[in-house]
């Protein structure tokens, strides 16, 4: 019977290592942030495994794997030029860019992603890079999903 219980504790903690993934949103818009700017995508939509910290933006592995991370950003329409990067951080480091430059009276909209080895409490978040003219980034408004950061674990290591 022990052999049977060891074997079924080793499922159980091989399921929670493989159940981590979360989604989040802005709540608000941003207007004009600064370069540098650390973004908090506020507004949980999903966290299993809750290794998402939305008071602070910020993502913590809970343990070694390739995850995936993915940012969606939304800018509304801008009467003059405006340049709007943000970077996918993974310890202080950019890893990933995402841009949505342009002169237009229409709705950008632009997602990067990437996938990532990580280990255990590795963090991995999102900031501004680099910012010129009027810029918004566009939070929830009536229930429609305009900016948000999301990711999962692909296997765990």
């Amino acid at each position: 019977m022990t052999v049977i219980a060891s074997l079924n504790s080793s499922v159980v903690k091989e399921n929670q290592r493989s159940n981590v993934a979360f989604v989040a949103e802005l709540s608000h818009s941003i207007n004009n942030p600064p370069n540098g700017f650390h973004i908090i995508f506020d507004k949980v939509k999903l966290d299993i495994g809750g290794n998402y910290k939305a008071t602070h933006g910020i993502f913590v592995a809970p343990h070694p794997g390739i995850y995936h991370f993915a940012v969606e950003i939304t800018s509304p329409p801008q009467s003059s030029h405006h340049s709007l990067h943000v970077r996918i951080m993974k310890k202080n480091q950019p890893v990933a860019l995402t841009f949505a430059d342009g002169n237009t009276q229409q709705w950008l909209r632009r997602t990067g992603s990437i996938i990532l080895q990580l280990d255990t409490g590795d963090d991995v978040w999102c900031q501004t890079e680099f910012i010129s003219g009027s810029n918004t980034i566009a939070g929830a408004n009536t229930g429609d999903s305009y900016s948000m950061f999301s990711g999962f674990i692909v296997h765990p290591l």
